[in-house]
């Protein structure tokens, strides 16, 4: 198994010449820095650079999560915020299948750290969903980790 690590300043330029060449392509905050046009443009080309049945995934800043906007308005260069339903929208859109949108955590050294951020943790996303459905949102799938993982895989 040969694993080859890429880096590129441009993933739009670089993706354009590449039909079937990758098992997996992986993408850590990237996609926020994209407009909503060059992002179709980015998952479409990367839809098409994987193999059949070819592995797809992204972590970006969460819109919903609470003080999301430390995240996602912390740097200047992000574009866009998604969510857990927007995600999932615009990977089918680009003809993805088996579409997952997951929590991000983040874990620290040391286990009473850890411990402590989880009951902490715990108490917040209640709050939050409780906030959610009074306001007559679903909380059905509404993710509030800081980020979010996105998987999905290649149609055929």
């Amino acid at each position: 198994m040969e694993l080859e690590n890429t880096e590129c300043a441009n993933a739009i330029d670089f993706l354009k010449d590449k039909k079937e060449a990758f098992d997996v392509i992986v993408g850590i905050d990237i996609i926020e820095h994209f407009s909503k046009a060059e992002l179709m443009e980015f998952l479409n080309l990367v839809n098409q650079a994987l193999k059949e049945n070819g592995l797809a995934v992204f972590r970006t800043p969460n819109g919903d999560a609470p003080f999301g906007s430390t995240y996602y308005l912390g740097d200047f260069t992000h574009e866009l915020v998604l969510n857990a339903f927007s995600a999932e929208q615009i990977m089918l859109a680009s003809g993805f299948k088996d579409v997952l949108v997951a929590n991000s955590f983040i874990k620290v050294p040391g286990i009473v750290k850890n411990t402590i951020r989880s009951i902490i943790w715990f108490f917040i996303a209640l709050f939050s969903k409780i906030v959610l459905f009074a306001s007559g949102k679903s909380i059905r799938h509404t993710l509030l980790t800081p980020n979010l993982i996105i998987k999905a895989r290649k149609s055929q």
